[in-house]
């Protein structure tokens, strides 16, 4: 459902924050959602597919799904994913997520900064 409507799943003002953002910055997504979700919202968002990271899923030839390769860092965990991807990221780095695995990046020192974003859900535990 999101990947054939992420254009019309994501609000304005979201849309133009990450427009002024890649203006000048680089803007990545990591997401606990699968790889092909993390795609088709950066595609919304015009954030190249190399910067969307979501949970890669292993489908058989049946089209089922089959397995997580856990050699894969963000199928592990979230902060994983950026401990491999920070070093070629400028400072300072700023989170912005709505859940505990986003601000897990700030908590253990990945990240600079951490934004809490409640549009789409809040999460007491972040609040």
């Amino acid at each position: 459902p999101i990947i054939h409507s992420a254009e019309r799943s994501i609000s304005a003002a979201l849309k133009k924050m990450i427009a002024s953002l890649l203006q000048d910055h680089q803007v990545w997504i990591l997401s606990g959602a699968p790889r092909e979700v993390a795609i088709a919202v950066g595609k919304a968002l015009k954030i190249p597919s190399a910067h969307c990271l979501g949970v890669v899923l292993d489908w058989g030839p049946s089209g089922l799904f089959t397995k997580l390769d856990s050699a894969i860092a963000i199928n592990r965990s979230k902060w994983e994913a950026a401990q491999c991807l920070v070093p070629s990221w400028p400072r300072p780095i700023i989170s912005i997520g709505d859940g505990a695995t986003d601000y897990a990046l700030f908590e253990k020192g990945i990240v600079d900064h951490f934004i809490a974003f409640t549009q789409y859900k809040r999460r007491q535990n972040l609040l």
